[in-house]
């Protein structure tokens, strides 16, 4: 998800490393500005991710029927908090 998102950020870091970039003065400020325009999309990306991970875990959790009736009410509850996050950040990417 959002791969295209990822590879451009990783070629703007890479610009930001490249010496040809970082001696002209009009291109750095050109790869920083594409980088300030992307990173806070991509923590955002990073943030959505580990979220989607936690999901995972927790339906594992509440799918287990060996499990303790809590942990399974506890997981339930943070699945819900969880997916709410997950939309709220999906969107936020979204109209970014």
């Amino acid at each position: 998800m959002y791969e295209d998102v990822k590879k451009q950020f990783s070629a703007v870091e890479a610009e930001l490393q490249n010496p040809g970039i970082i001696n002209d003065p009009r291109k750095l400020k050109e790869a920083s500005s594409k980088y300030a325009d992307t990173k806070d999309v991509m923590a955002l990306i990073l943030k959505l991710e580990k979220i989607e991970d936690n999901i995972g875990q927790n339906k594992d959790i509440i799918k287990n029927e060996g499990e303790d009736e809590e942990l399974k009410n506890i997981a339930k509850e943070e699945l819900q908090n969880l997916e709410k996050e997950y939309e709220e950040i999906k969107n936020r990417i979204e109209t970014d």
